[in-house]
């Protein structure tokens, strides 16, 4: 499992649902060749997906012959595990992907149940998941506004920014909004959804947002003039690059949103940018 290329403190896990209560004593994490290694991590244990306690502290991790093994001071028993990554190798952050590769040793303990299934949606984050909103960005080309959404630290809360000024100051769009659609040139309007996308809103100026009903999305989605917001895979530098990641004026990169071709991103992704009122 390769999790999304993020900077900062920012800590992915691996979930994994036995589907029935587990035995687990031991993991072994493997090196990859051309990837970064986990060098800290810790355990998670939960019997319902939902609460979760910590099987360990944070555990380094020595390698010897590309593997590490760390077998648990007291075994769990339990239905789900996560894999949290503590910290990894930090040597060519922006090129090289980040790989867990492990084995876990253990035992089944109780019968699985027919009744018993996997959740419909998998918390862990998948950078290929084309179902899930993560970083992305879209551009109203009539008025030069950029709006733009990432995703936090946790990656589960989705925060978006407005920018009327090519970049020089932004705005924090309502915590409701849980992501940008696409902006509509016939009618000059950039639409957003709410984090349950049941409901939708739009906006003509970056600033202000007021509730559009769904035939209105619906007649708007299909046209030839409406422009879907622009996904920004957490991939390394050199993968990004080979994206089409340009929108108007806007390009996306590694390290954040840049303006008219110049180096220096107008916001960084993970820690933004200088908010105006």
């Amino acid at each position: 499992w390769s999790p999304a290329l993020r900077l900062g403190p920012y800590k992915p896990y691996l979930q994994i649902d036995f589907l029935r209560n587990t035995r687990v004593s031991r993991l072994e994490f493997f090196r990859v060749d051309g990837t970064r290694s986990v060098t800290k991590y810790r355990l998670q244990y939960s019997h319902t997906g939902s609460d979760w306690l910590y099987a360990n502290e944070i555990t380094e991790l020595t390698y010897k012959k590309n593997k590490a093994i760390d077998t648990l001071e007291k075994p769990v028993q339990t239905r789900f595990v996560r894999v949290v990554l503590e910290d990894v190798e930090k040597e060519s952050e922006d090129s090289l992907y980040i790989v867990l590769k492990i084995e876990m040793y253990g035992c089944y303990i109780g019968e699985k149940s027919p009744s018993v299934t996997c959740a419909k949606t998998d918390p862990t984050w998948y950078s290929d998941d084309k179902n899930k909103y993560g970083r992305h960005f879209s551009v109203d080309s009539g008025r030069d506004i950029i709006y733009f959404c990432d995703l936090e630290y946790d990656m589960e809360n989705l925060v978006c920014f407005s920018s009327v000024d090519s970049g020089s100051s932004w705005r924090i769009l309502p915590k409701s909004i849980g992501g940008v659609l696409g902006w509509d040139k016939k009618s000059g309007r950039t639409y957003a959804f709410d984090k349950r996308k049941r409901a939708h809103v739009g906006s003509d100026d970056g600033i202000g947002w007021i509730a559009v009903d769904e035939l209105e999305v619906n007649n708007t989605v299909i046209r030839k003039t409406f422009y879907r917001s622009q996904p920004v895979p957490a991939f390394t530098t050199d993968d990004i690059s080979m994206l089409e990641t340009k929108t108007g004026r806007w390009e996306a990169s590694f390290d954040g949103l840049m303006y008219e071709g110049k180096a220096d991103p107008r916001a960084r992704w993970s820690r933004c940018c200088k908010l105006g009122k």
